[in-house]
């Protein structure tokens, strides 16, 4: 059955009790960082050259990987020029080798109205 309380007055002292309880297991616990021997300030002041030199592996460390990215971006983009000035040596090589054959020279040659030999070329000899 259902209980019911004749006095009002009991109903808030019970929920203002509950209130402190959850006040207090708070306060309870930041009163027990008080007594972590590690939180103390004496404890951080004595340590914080150590705590620099963290900071200082954890900002070697952040250079390093943008160092490593950066080389790798740039690693990228000169192996891209790479294949862009083999693939340019390349038609520059088909092109110069498809013109001196001597096929396209001929043909050259025969607008100008020179013409090929049919016979060796002679040797003049000194007496």
């Amino acid at each position: 059955m259902k209980e019911t309380t004749k006095n009002p007055e009991e109903k808030n002292t019970s929920s203002t009790g509950q209130k402190k309880q959850k006040g207090d297991n708070l306060s309870s616990k930041i009163k027990v960082f008080d007594q972590v021997s590690w939180l103390k300030q004496d404890w951080i002041i004595a340590n914080i050259p150590y705590f620099l030199f963290l900071v200082g592996i954890a900002m070697f460390y952040i250079w390093n990987s943008h160092h490593g990215l950066k080389m790798v971006k740039e690693l990228r983009d000169t192996e891209e020029e790479l294949i862009q000035s083999q693939y340019y040596y390349n038609a520059s090589k088909d092109t110069l080798t498809q013109h001196s054959r001597q096929s396209s020279i001929a043909e050259k040659v025969k607008e100008r109205n020179m013409y090929e030999l049919s016979n060796p070329p002679y040797t003049i000899l000194t007496k």
